[in-house]
């Protein structure tokens, strides 16, 4: 009786996955993993341009303890403050000292901080070479830092178990430039490239910004304090859409058109992070000073990501600088890729559908993904269409070794000559839960 019970079972997913794979191949159709698409996974802040010490007469201490506290008290269980570069107006150890005091004395320990390197910290006119520069940023640095090892301008860390990479400056020069040298920009694809294997977001701190992206960075004041690989890092970043760029530098204050450079779903977006220290705004093509101090809260939810502008000096959100991406991580495109061959019995890779549909046994190959691995059950699912996407065959294979590749053979060859076949993996044939990006041929 049981037997009867489990064949009319696996019949029943069979008829389901069957006529769920119809609808597949003439729609855009997604799954959702669970129905608590607003559940808030975490948060974290951006703050930046701090200037500790005397700027132009500003004294910026009030500020900095102003907008690290209104950060505690708004959110106390945040996962992070990002401090992202100019975070002294000089690199000396007297405007070091206050600003660590700062951090002591209002949130102490209580919430993580990591830092980025700007060009106020690599000041060509405060008379010390770079690498003497760097030291003293990493011993002040490290002192308040959740990671008090960093010995890198450019390093990654993980919160929630999405990566947090932070870039910077590899020479001195008297324009304040961001300067990328090689080994930084390849170890940023490589991350990039991680965190996109494991099915994961990733945002990117710079103090100076690309060209023509945020406020500030368009038009006539498009070449203020750039970085020198510019073309080079937008390269590397526009292969990845799963990542959000946070830069300063500018000082513009979050109220100024294109304070974000939103690229939804396909593209990358760009936010302008504000200013503690001294704000400004652009006026008739000048800058000018704008009074204030700003910052952003980024709130990650499993359906989107909201960040918002706050206004640290009369402790209120931005109504103006509220953006929203919906990222749906939900939805199987947000999820790792499915790279699949296609292998003959001669050990010949098949690279088009003739190939393989005409081929007796032919062995489905993919490696182990991460998202596989955790779910810790699986099933691999091949399906064959004809030329006007009617269904022909399904092949399916349960996955019970998570340390090895997937590998399994689709049997007959079938008559088709013209066609498309679709491969995926989720949790089960009865729920159908995607746990990658499903692969095509």
């Amino acid at each position: 009786m049981k037997n009867i019970q489990k064949s009319v079972y696996k019949l029943t997913c069979y008829i389901k996955v069957i006529s769920m794979l119809i609808i597949l191949q003439t729609s855009n159709i997604v799954f959702a993993e669970n129905s608590e698409l607003s559940e808030k996974q975490f948060s974290f802040w951006v703050i930046s341009d701090l200037h500790s010490g005397s700027w132009d007469g500003y004294f910026q201490q009030p500020k900095i303890r102003a907008a690290l506290t209104d950060i505690k008290e708004t959110d106390p269980d945040t996962s992070a403050i990002i401090t992202n570069g100019d975070n002294v107006e000089s690199n000396t150890d007297g405007c070091w000292e206050q600003l660590v005091k700062a951090i002591n004395d209002t949130i102490g320990d209580s919430i993580p901080m990591y830092f980025t390197i700007g060009n106020h910290e690599l000041k060509v006119e405060d008379g010390g070479t770079y690498n003497e520069e760097l030291e003293r940023y990493f011993k002040y640095t490290n002192s308040v830092s959740a990671d008090d090892t960093i010995d890198s301008v450019f390093y990654a860390h993980k919160i929630n178990g999405q990566y947090f990479i932070h870039l910077g400056s590899q020479s001195q020069n008297e324009t304040g430039q961001a300067d990328l040298h090689q080994d930084q920009l390849a170890w940023l694809e490589d991350a990039l490239n991680r965190a996109d294997k494991e099915g994961v977001r990733a945002y990117v701190f710079i103090h100076q910004a690309l060209k023509n992206t945020v406020s500030g960075t368009r038009g006539e004041m498009a070449g203020y304090d750039v970085i020198i690989q510019d073309s080079e890092l937008r390269e590397i970043l526009d292969a990845h859409p799963n990542v959000l760029v946070f830069s300063g530098d500018t000082h513009i204050h979050l109220e100024y058109p294109n304070q974000a450079l939103l690229g939804g779903r396909e593209k990358l977006s760009y936010f302008n992070d504000g200013a503690i220290g001294k704000m400004s705004s652009i006026e008739n093509g000048a800058w000018t000073d704008y009074e204030g101090s700003q910052g952003l809260c980024v709130e990650v939810y499993n359906d989107k990501i909201l960040v918002r502008g706050r206004d640290f000096a009369n402790k209120q959100w931005i109504s103006s600088a509220q953006s929203e991406i919906d990222i749906d991580d939900n939805k199987s495109e947000e999820k790792p890729q499915l790279e699949v061959e296609f292998i003959d019995e001669s050990g010949n890779r098949l690279n088009d559908f003739n190939s393989i549909a005409s081929a007796d046994n032919v062995k489905v190959h993919m490696p182990m993904l991460e998202a596989i691995k955790e779910n810790n059950k699986a099933v691999a699912v091949a399906v064959f269409y004809d030329s006007d996407g009617r269904y022909i065959k399904l092949c399916t294979e349960e996955i019970t070794d998570f340390s090895k590749d997937i590998e399994f053979s689709m049997g007959e060859a079938i008559k088709e000559t013209e066609g498309s076949i679709k491969v995926f993996v989720w949790d089960s044939l009865s729920s159908m839960k995607p746990l990658c990006k499903n692969a095509s041929v």
